[in-house]
């Protein structure tokens, strides 16, 4: 499970590294969010494996294919995240 925490720490990395406005960084927060009640985010899942799971998982199958589309985006942001921090498989 994400904590808080990790989130506030995540924000802080987005604004850092991205061109993103506070909005967008909100929304990537909140998709990353959603993303982990359908499927829990593991410190041991690599992105693809990550990614594959969450494809099979009814509440990521009823979603619109934008929100599919902006969750594993912000899925694939919050992996580069934790990988600058040494916390990720490759």
């Amino acid at each position: 499970m994400v904590a808080e925490k990790e989130l506030e720490k995540f924000r802080e990395w987005l604004v850092a590294n991205t061109k993103f406005n506070r909005a967008v960084v909100s929304n990537v927060l909140s998709r990353v969010t959603r993303a982990n009640k359908i499927l829990t985010i593991s410190k041991d899942d690599n992105l693809e494996f990550y990614l594959y799971m969450l494809s099979k998982e009814p509440g990521f199958l009823a979603c619109s294919i934008s929100v599919k589309s902006q969750l594993r985006r912000a899925i694939k942001l919050f992996y580069d995240f934790k990988k600058s921090q040494g916390n990720m498989p490759q």
